[in-house]
């Protein structure tokens, strides 16, 4: 009898194993889905996405175990890990930089700048952050600048006149809200722009500027995006860092909590909209061309294949590790990123861990290839 209760004890417990491992795995490949599933038909989706790195290590934890005790259902969370094998791939790299001899090659530098701390978040003192950017620009020399959350004074215009006489970056696309003030999404170029554009989304502060740049002979076009944030306000920061931190009353919680799914609710749904706009906007696109700037969103998401699926990700090709770029007090991955067309390679790709911003600034260094 004692023999009979301990074999159904361990049959119990290998069902519940197992359960668990199913369980795990339906839910890396509904991860593997919500790639293809519009935030604005299930926004819930898209929240899987944003677990999947969890979700994927707990599979590998799983096939491991289930693998060693000979279990052929170690098949299941295998075959959910087979299926995100490329969504691995976007988010870890091992790869080395392959330069080439080559003239025709342009360093690309994305950075959403966030004002150059403007409001003194990581200096007190004004104007320090903004210089130690532009210190950091010059040991970097880029050929085009993709800024984001750019923030100048055009009655000095001092950025503008530091590139110009410092990097030769003579050429730029600015977004103006006013004779007195530029703002939002600015391309800086080493090459002559003969064409620009500014396409401002729907209730939202959010934008694309694109350029038409004649680089080594060649008239390649320049995206510099910046797609919805999640808009996370004071209030949301010291929720978080409390909830961090400290035990919390649970109606707190759920207030806390509620108030921040909200907001990022709406920007998936307008996320996913802009999304499908910049990939048109590509799609047209009569040159070769670069896609750089703030996605706002990880790899394993509608935003990001809504781009990728028609463009190289340089992080790809040449990145190496995470390519975490957002610096700021939430958990995070890669959420910038540099895209390229056919009729370019890509020789290196660069996350730098300068804490300038809440994001870390990217760089590519992309040859334009014969055609």
């Amino acid at each position: 009898m004692r023999g009979f209760k301990s074999k159904n004890k361990t049959s119990f417990v290998w069902i519940l194993f197992n359960s668990l491992a199913i369980f795990f795995a339906v839910l890396l490949i509904c991860a593997f889905i919500a790639t293809f599933v519009n935030p604005a038909k299930f926004v819930w989706f898209a929240y899987l996405g944003l677990l999947f790195p969890f979700l994927f290590v707990i599979n590998i934890l799983f096939a491991v175990f289930l693998l060693f005790n000979l279990k052929k259902a170690v098949i299941i969370p295998l075959l959910a890990i087979v299926l995100n094998w490329g969504n691995i791939q976007n988010m870890v790299q091992f790869k080395n930089p392959e330069f080439t001899e080559s003239e025709k090659r342009i360093r690309v530098l994305s950075y959403n700048v966030n004002l150059f701390d403007h409001y003194g978040h990581i200096s007190s003192i004004r104007g320090q952050t903004q210089d130690e950017i532009l210190d950091f620009l010059l040991q970097e020399s880029p050929d085009i600048i993709a800024f984001q959350e750019f923030r100048e004074d055009l009655r000095d215009m001092q950025i503008t006149r530091f590139l110009a006489n410092n990097l030769e970056l003579r050429y730029s696309s600015i977004s103006r809200v006013n004779n007195r003030m530029s703002f939002g999404n600015v391309i800086f170029s080493r090459f002559p722009i003969i064409h620009d554009s500014l396409i401002r989304f729907e209730d939202s502060r959010n934008m694309i500027v694109f350029a038409d740049i004649v680089a080594h002979g060649d008239t390649i076009r320049v995206f510099n995006f910046h797609l919805e944030s999640i808009g996370f306000q004071v209030d949301d920061d010291l929720f978080y860092q409390e909830l961090m931190s400290s035990p919390t009353e649970t109606s707190d919680i759920r207030k806390g909590v509620g108030r921040m799914i909200s907001r990022m609710n709406r920007a998936y749904v307008r996320r996913a909209e802009q999304a499908k706009i910049l990939a048109q906007l590509i799609a047209d696109s009569p040159y070769r061309t670069i896609a750089a700037g703030d996605l706002n969103d990880i790899p394993v998401s509608f935003a990001y294949r809504q781009i990728s699926r028609n463009m190289n990700d340089a992080f790809r090709r040449r990145g190496f590790g995470l390519g975490t770029s957002y610096a700021g007090i939430y958990p995070s991955f890669r959420i910038d990123y540099i895209f390229f067309s056919e009729g370019f390679s890509c020789e290196n790709f660069t996350t730098i861990r300068v804490r300038h911003s809440d994001h870390f600034p990217i760089t590519a260094d992309l040859k334009i290839e014969e055609l």
